[in-house]
């Protein structure tokens, strides 16, 4: 039977006929969460980036509440990302940014 595992942090490996769970490298841990973070974000900012593409070609000026809310989404992935790096593999397992207030 394999074991309870959190597969953010963890794996299970089969040893001598025996499942054990192994602890991930955090620097991988690390990098996977982040990737998955950036993902996250630019997947956040996409719903506006007309916006800014129209701006840039020398269309309408950007309104103030969408560069507000933009500002605030990098503001947010760039906490997150800080408190991943000074994450232990403990503080990691199970680990949610939530994207709520």
């Amino acid at each position: 039977m394999i074991p309870t595992y959190d597969p953010k942090t963890e794996y299970v490996a089969f040893i001598n006929d025996e499942y054990i769970v192994q602890q991930q490298d955090i620097t991988r841990v690390r990098e996977k969460l982040i990737s998955t973070l950036k993902r996250e974000c630019q997947e956040m900012l996409q719903a506006t980036d007309w916006y800014i593409l129209r701006a840039a070609e020398g269309g309408a000026a950007v309104p103030a509440d969408i560069i507000t809310v933009r500002a605030a989404i990098r503001t947010k992935c760039d906490n997150i990302e800080s408190v991943i790096n000074a994450a232990t593999i403990e503080e990691l397992k199970g680990f949610s940014w939530g994207w709520g207030s």
